[in-house]
């Protein structure tokens, strides 16, 4: 998962250097060292609402998608998670978006989703990202 692991590095303490680029970008997810920005789970099966929000980030994401070019065998990842409420959708550009390996894309996507079950992460609860 080395790929989705940089992509979030770079998005949670360089958030300049992500794209699509934005001036003033200040991505979610940073609850360490003095900052306090938690990123909050989004389960679209819970209502119309998070349905809604789902939906957003995904075409958000997939818009931002189209402005890069992909290497053989990768995937756009995107930061904060799709899975989140603070995603690409939220319309504010506080987002980054990058091809990554389709391997670890989905490996960290399916380890997301396991965590979120087993630590019974609900619909709007609050968490952050660590990545040393």
């Amino acid at each position: 998962m080395k790929g989705v692991a940089e992509h979030v590095f770079e998005a949670l303490y360089a958030p300049q250097l992500t794209y699509p680029p934005k001036s003033d970008k200040d991505i979610p997810g940073n609850i360490w060292k003095g900052e306090f920005q938690p990123i909050h789970r989004n389960y679209p099966g819970f209502n119309t609402s998070s349905q809604t929000v789902a939906l957003l980030n995904r075409t958000a994401k997939d818009r931002a998608c189209r402005g890069l070019s992909p290497g053989t065998g990768e995937q756009c990842d995107e930061f904060p998670f799709a899975s989140t409420k603070e995603g690409a959708g939220r319309g504010d550009g506080n987002f980054s978006v990058r091809y990554v390996p389709q391997t670890d894309n989905s490996t960290a996507g399916a380890r997301l989703s396991a965590w979120y079950g087993k630590d019974r992460i609900l619909n709007g609860d609050a968490y952050g990202i660590f990545v040393d």
